[in-house]
C-alpha cells in the first residue's frame, strides 16, 4: 500500500484525487476496504446499489489509483477482488520539506530481525531461490538473511530493532507499521487461519487473524521460478499506534496508546511479529518482501509527529 505525497504542483493528480474522493458513495466504499477486501457483488450487497452502480465508482477509484482489482483466488468467473492501495494521502500546502520535518519513514527489510525464535517447517527464500538450508530454523542465522524476499515459519516470532534518535525527542502523533503477510501451511490453503500478534518493546499491541495462506493465481511481484502450488501473495495488514488507541487497518482494537510504549525513554524500539504459544489459531506466519506478494514493499515504518521547537 502506498503513500501519497501532494504538493502545488500535482495539479493533475490533485483533480484525479479530488473528483475520486468527491462522491459519498465512493467514500463508503473506500471505508468498507479499510477492513476487508471485497467483490463488486459484495459491496453491491453492503451498500445495497446495483452492480453496475458500483462498477461505475470502481472505476473512478481505480483510476485515481485509491485501489486495487484482482482476480479474485477463490471465487470462479471473472469476478475480482478489491482491495485499498493508498495508506495516507499527505498534501503540503507550502513546500515538501516542511511535510518531511513532521514525518519519518524508513523501509525495513524482512530479513534484518535482529533476534527470532522460530520452529520448523520454516523457509526463507530471495528473489532468485531458496537460502539453504531448507526448512531448518538455523537458516534465520544465516548472513544470506539479507537478501531475503519471503520467509515462512510455522511457530514461533521475529524481532526488528529500530533506532529512535530521529523521532524520539518530537511529539509523536501516531506510528505505523505496515507489511504483506498470511498464514502459513503445506503448500497453501486460503481457508488457513493464523492468528499473529504484534510487539512493540515487549508490550503485547494486537493480534491480527489471517483468514489463509493464499494461492490460487501466482502474485503480482511473485518470481516465476516460485512454484505454482505454494504460497503467493498475502493481504497488506497495517498496525497504528496514536494517543487513541491501536488500530489494524484502521479498526480500533485496544486501548493501548502511545503513552503506554513511551517512545521517547528508549533509544532502540523493538518489533516483534510472532504466533503465541497460547494462540486460538497456531496457522503459522508468511511474509513478503518487495519481490514477492503483490505490494511493493518490505516492512514500512512511518512516524508522524510535531516538531518541538
Amino acid at each position: 500500500m502506498r503513500n501519497v505525497l501532494l504538493n502545488f504542483d500535482d495539479e493533475k493528480k490533485i483533480e484525479e484525487l479530488s473528483y475520486a474522493l468527491s462522491s459519498s458513495y465512493r467514500l463508503k466504499i473506500l471505508k468498507l476496504l479499510t477492513k476487508d477486501s471485497y467483490s463488486i457483488q459484495e459491496l453491491a450487497a453492503k451498500l445495497d446499489l446495483a452492480m453496475s452502480t458500483i462498477s461505475f465508482h470502481i472505476k473512478i477509484l481505480k483510476e485515481a489509483g485509491l485501489i486495487k482489482v484482482l482476480p479474485a483466488p477463490s471465487k470462479k468467473g471473472n469476478e475480482k477482488n478489491i482491495s485499498l492501495n493508498v495508506e495516507t494521502i499527505f498534501f503540503a500546502v507550502s513546500s515538501t520539506e516542511s511535510l518531511s520535518n513532521r514525518t519519518y519513514f524508513l523501509e525495513i527489510p524482512i530479513g534484518s530481525f535482529s533476534n527470532h525464535h522460530v520452529v520448523s517447517p520454516c523457509a526463507m527464500c530471495s528473489d532468485t531461490e531458496p537460502i539453504n538450508p531448507f526448512d531448518d530454523p538455523i537458516v534465520f542465522d544465516s548472513l544470506f538473511k539479507s537478501k531475503c524476499e519471503l520467509l515462512s515459519f510455522s511457530k514461533g516470532w521475529l524481532e526488528y530493532s529500530i533506532l529512535t534518535h530521529e523521532f524520539k525527542q518530537h511529539k509523536l502523533n501516531s506510528i505505523t507499521f505496515s507489511m504483506e503477510l498470511c498464514s502459513e501451511c503445506p503448500n497453501y490453503n486460503n481457508d488457513w487461519k493464523s492468528d499473529i500478534t504484534f510487539w512493540i518493546n515487549n508490550i503485547e499491541i494486537a493480534t491480527y487473524r489471517s483468514k489463509g495462506d493464499y494461492g490460487g493465481r501466482r502474485g503480482i511481484l511473485t518470481p516465476q521460478w516460485w512454484p505454482f502450488g505454494s504460497t503467493q501473495y498475502g493481504m497488506l495488514v497495517n498496525l497504528t499506534i496514536n494517543n487513541d488507541g491501536a488500530f489494524i487497518n484502521g479498526e480500533k482494537t485496544n486501548n493501548i496508546s502511545l503513552h503506554d510504549i513511551n517512545i521517547s525513554n528508549f533509544d532502540v524500539l523493538k518489533f516483534k511479529i510472532g504466533i503465541k504459544e497460547n494462540a486460538r489459531y497456531i496457522g503459522g506466519i508468511n511474509l513478503f518482501g518487495k519481490k514477492f506478494g503483490d505490494y511493493n514493499q518490505a516492512i514500512n515504518f512511518i512516524v508522524d509527529y510535531e516538531t518541538i521547537e
